[in-house]
């Protein structure tokens, strides 16, 4: 499943050894890369795997008894191909700033060590902190349990599948982690990429608005991963059980948000900047023009005011192209689409456990 070769792989191999050695690969990137190597399509991989979680999942959270109801299903599908998925929107966006970072390259002020540098730990998760999140995933993982027993979804379970299902919660909660660190490091490398940007060309948004690819990528995934979590909360759960799940999407919701824009405050400064020095160059060339039309049918020279006409015809329409230029990598509708996505689950949530509380519901 090995993908083709990108321009900021080729930057990561020409880093010097011991350069590109201070930043040890996690098991996340060892897993991925494991994972691409395989023959085939490596979505198809990811999809197999999920089918195996969903099938681990069933067997550490199957009902004791009696028919599943469309509770326990939707939580065993959901957190079975829970962690494929995050492994796969990590995989996606791993490849999404390689290809990013290579078309922004040779708009950047740095030298090729740097470049590599920055190429590589764009893409990986660092072994030392995944080991840390791992380790704060296992410890946590029983806190729900002591507290909430019946939300947890262990009352019944042997000791084998209590001991199974605390290995792969632990395993979903890890995965999710690592995911949160990988995306806020991703994208403050990508903010502090766009500070080393050299001169810039308003029209060549390959280059300019590469990375929004990766926000985009970063804040809808979270989204789609986190949201049907808050559908499937137990009837039984308690409120600590509750406010912990909604805390849970909350936390998503504000490193959603916070993907999708603050990463691009400084592509969108430069571009702003860069649009008013061009408005004011051609600002200052109509003013010039206009003169020159004016001298012209002064001295009633028709063939001047034509050519000067034409001139600032041209100007005016440049000067109409470069307002035009997005400063910010998406629309207004995009925006206004985004925190519809944020907001509209949770109030569709609010209003199927209130009012579904509520007398006659």
């Amino acid at each position: 499943m090995a993908d083709v070769t990108h321009s900021s792989d080729l930057a990561i191999a020409a880093a010097p050894a011991s350069h590109a050695a201070s930043y040890g690969r996690s098991w996340v990137n060892v897993l991925n890369d494991r994972i691409e190597a395989l023959p085939g399509p490596a979505f198809l991989a990811y999809l197999v795997g999920a089918g195996l979680g969903i099938a681990l999942a069933y067997v550490t959270g199957r009902p004791s008894g009696g028919d599943m109801t469309s509770f326990e299903l939707g939580s065993i599908l959901y957190y079975g191909a829970l962690p494929g998925a995050v492994l796969y929107l990590i995989h996606r966006l791993d490849r999404t700033a390689g290809e990013a970072f290579a078309a922004i390259r040779p708009t950047l002020s740095v030298d090729d060590t740097e470049a590599a540098d920055l190429a590589r730990r764009l893409t990986i998760v660092p072994a030392r902190t995944a080991l840390i999140l791992t380790v704060i995933a296992i410890a946590l993982g029983p806190v729900g349990y002591i507290t909430d027993p019946v939300g947890s979804g262990i009352v019944g379970l042997s000791p084998a599948l209590l001991v199974a299902r605390f290995v792969w919660e632990s395993f979903i909660s890890a995965t999710f982690l690592i995911l949160f660190y990988h995306s806020f490091r991703q994208l403050r490398l990508v903010d502090r990429m766009h500070g080393k940007l050299g001169a810039i060309d308003l029209f060549d948004h390959g280059s300019l608005y590469g990375f929004s690819r990766v926000t985009s990528q970063t804040a809808i995934g979270l989204i789609i991963l986190a949201v049907p979590g808050i559908f499937l909360i137990p009837e039984g759960a308690g409120a600590g059980f509750l406010i912990i799940s909604l805390s849970w999407y909350g936390a998503v919701a504000v490193v959603a948000l916070a993907a999708f824009v603050l990463p691009l405050r400084g592509i969108h400064d430069a571009v702003v900047a860069e649009k008013r020095r061009v408005l004011a160059d051609l600002g200052r060339r109509i003013s010039v023009a206009i003169g020159a039309i004016q001298r012209a049918v002064d001295a009633g020279d028709d063939a001047a005011v034509e050519s000067q006409n034409r001139a600032l015809s041209t100007l005016v329409s440049a000067r109409e192209v470069v307002h035009r230029v997005p400063a910010w990598p998406w629309s207004t509708g995009s925006l206004t689409g985004f925190v519809t996505a944020l907001v509209l689950p949770v109030a569709l949530f609010l209003i199927q456990r209130f009012l579904g509380d509520a007398p006659g519901g």
